[in-house]
């Protein structure tokens, strides 16, 4: 795979090719076009100050509204732009990227095919996991159906795949997910950001194990005094001075990038305890961007309850989250900031670098195949990606 050479212009918190206001200022003329009517600030209803703001679409088919986080405004406000742009990509799929067909008439034509069975999410209608999902049907290799063209990035070969896996699209045969769908200054900035959510669910689906975490045998709790990184010391500033607490957990991934657990402890907050992950070849970057997701998960519950009405529940009304909470705090730290430094990664100077050296780590830990396909709509020219990796894993228990 021969690409550009590609430097990032901005490392705060993320690796972009262009600062977070270059983006805002391109995509400016077309949220608007992508059904997006209102860009909310929700940073000021929480203590934390941590950047985050919504994209509503009050239209959406798979979400109505997209929070962005970031450790400016500028970077939360496209990070919730960038996200509502690219749902509305994977509900409007246009006419000629859809081609009805059987999986027996595609491969009488040479074409290599994924059936629904051979994708992650798939929906059996047996009983199994996630058959139960409205609109599963079975699909034989004779039934036709619309399916949907992309290049596996590792067999370097055409391939085809059921529309469902990659659009909100029916007849549906996988379950419906916006892992693996990515967008980006550039297309091979949003094929990163795509590779690294699809593997930072694969790393955190190893936590549980038949429906209970195994933190102790899975991950580690990293000493926050010894971060030197001013970027995350200011989170865990911010955290501090809220009065609440801040557990990082380092988790092993399927290739070498960082991958961590963040946990946001508020013994006065109900629920006491919201997390968020996040995988990135850079250090700081994996740590900002779980750190920041946990923020946001708790922006989101306080936004969720604000119109609820009644006594708010006390924290006690949580004894199960109350014994969760008291288990992280008593989790003694494994590594230190500087341990995590000298671990084997992946170049993260460039970002071609860097893809390039994602899908050959990929192929070394045993993935045979990596589908790329491009939602990119040209009258809009915002890079949209959405990427499959077959056997990798998606346990959405924490999510």
């Amino acid at each position: 795979m021969s690409l550009p050479a590609l430097v990032p212009r901005f490392s705060k918190g993320t690796q972009r090719l262009c600062c977070p206001q270059e983006t805002l200022e391109r995509i400016e003329p077309h949220w608007r076009r992508c059904g997006i009517t209102r860009l909310a600030d929700l940073t000021q209803l929480d203590t934390l100050g941590i950047p985050t703001y919504s994209a509503v679409r009050p239209g959406g088919q798979l979400r109505q509204s997209s929070m962005g986080k970031g450790l400016s405004t500028a970077a939360a406000k496209a990070s919730a732009l960038m996200e509502g742009i690219e749902v509305y990509h994977a509900e409007t799929p246009e006419p000629e990227d859809l081609h009805d067909a059987s999986r027996d008439e595609l491969g009488a034509r040479g074409y290599r095919t994924f059936s629904a069975a051979e994708l992650p999410g798939h929906l059996d209608g047996s009983g199994g996991s996630r058959s139960n999902y409205p609109g599963g049907v079975m699909a034989s290799s004779r039934r036709r159906l619309p399916w949907v063209k992309g290049w596996d990035l590792l067999a370097h070969e055409e391939v085809f795949v059921p529309a469902s896996s990659v659009y909100c699209q029916e007849p549906a045969l996988t379950w419906t997910t916006t892992n693996g769908l990515a967008s980006g200054n550039h297309p091979v900035e949003a094929m990163l950001h795509a590779l690294f959510e699809i593997v930072e669910r694969e790393a955190m689906s190893g936590v549980s194990v038949n429906g209970r975490l195994q933190v102790r045998e899975t991950c580690a709790r990293v000493d926050l005094g010894s971060v030197d990184s001013e970027d995350l010391q200011d989170l865990i500033g911010r955290i501090t001075r809220a009065g609440a607490t801040l557990v990082l957990l380092w988790r092993q991934s399927p290739i070498p990038v960082h991958t961590f657990w963040a946990i946001i402890l508020d013994p006065h907050g109900s629920p006491p305890l919201h997390s968020g992950s996040g995988s990135h070849a850079s250090l700081e970057v994996a740590a900002c961007r779980a750190v920041t997701e946990a923020a946001q998960t708790r922006l989101a519950h306080i936004q969720s309850s604000r119109e609820e009405f009644g006594v708010k529940a006390p924290n006690g009304a949580y004894p199960a989250r109350r014994k969760v909470v008291s288990f992280f705090l008593e989790l003694e730290p494994q590594l230190t900031w500087q341990q995590l430094q000298s671990l084997p990664a992946l170049g993260a100077d460039r970002l071609d670098v860097v893809a390039t050296e994602t899908l050959a780590a990929l192929a070394a830990a045993g993935y045979q195949h990596v589908l790329r396909f491009d939602l990119t709509k040209p009258k809009l020219d915002i890079p949209v990606v959405k990427i499959i990796i077959p056997k990798m894993r998606f346990d959405d228990w924490l999510h």
